[in-house]
């Protein structure tokens, strides 16, 4: 944003064809998002791991329902 040198970051942005909130998050990191650091994962391991894969999966993927036809019902 070259625009920034002379005028505010909602006229550059549209200068440059971007969004206000674009240029202002420019204005807080000066640096592209590829050479910032990588976020930290999680700090602690997951105490439903067990959990989520014992009862929520399978609700995910129920069992296939087998199909009846209409004459089943009427015997």
């Amino acid at each position: 944003m070259t625009f920034r040198q002379t005028d505010g970051p909602a006229v550059s942005a549209a200068k440059a064809s971007i969004s206000t909130a674009t240029a202002y998050r420019f204005e807080q990191h000066h640096r592209l998002p590829s050479s910032q650091k990588a976020v930290r994962g999680r700090r602690r391991p997951d105490p439903l791991v067990d959990f989520f894969d014992a009862e929520v999966v399978p609700m995910r993927n129920p069992p296939a329902m087998a199909a009846c036809s209409d004459e089943s019902w009427s015997a």
